[in-house]
């Protein structure tokens, strides 16, 4: 994963003082919390990043949102991004955040998307193999798109491997009209 640099900047200054404080695993669910409501919320966002809202009620909307809800690490922490008019890396921070703590802890995430949803032995076999072929703790995350129609498609950094139906059909498709040529 390519991460934006700023970014990792203003993440890894975060995490020391964090560690400094040691308040790593609140401030962790308070940038969870934070990014979860950017992505749910694009009126949130679209706030964050309009150009004639000031400084000042952004950072406003900030406190008011979160305080009590998150570390007030975190809020100092919005506040500085938004001081510096870098709202527009928020989401990057949000990732870059986790991306950090996972190559800490030697873990790395696995998408696993299906056509329909996996039962759990499958899920469970599925990342003991990652697990072994990548030498890293594995976390799933599962996603269901039905446009796959059959098989799935596992994706754990720049690996991907495609055995979905609708993948497997195409490629059928395409041999078939090449040797017609």
């Amino acid at each position: 994963m390519r991460v934006n640099i700023v970014a990792r900047v203003y993440v890894e200054t975060l995490l020391r003082r964090a560690e400094q404080e040691d308040v790593v695993e609140p401030v962790t669910h308070g940038v969870a919390a934070f990014a979860e409501c950017l992505k749910d919320d694009p009126r949130l966002r679209r706030f964050l990043e309009a150009p004639q809202i000031t400084t000042r009620q952004k950072q406003a909307l900030v406190r008011d949102a979160f305080e009590g809800r998150v570390h007030p690490l975190v809020i100092q922490f919005l506040r500085l991004v938004i001081d510096r008019h870098r709202e527009l890396l928020l989401p990057e921070i949000a990732t870059t955040w986790q991306a950090i703590l996972d190559e800490r802890s030697n873990r790395q995430t696995a998408t696993i998307t299906s056509a329909t949803p996996i039962d759990r032995a499958t899920v469970a076999s599925l990342g003991e193999a990652l697990e072994q072929a990548i030498g890293k703790t594995i976390v799933i995350e599962e996603r269901v798109r039905p446009d796959l129609l059959g098989g799935l498609v596992v994706q754990t950094g720049d690996l991907v491997m495609d055995a979905s139906l609708k993948t497997q059909l195409g490629n059928l498709g395409r041999q078939l009209r090449s040797s017609h040529a």
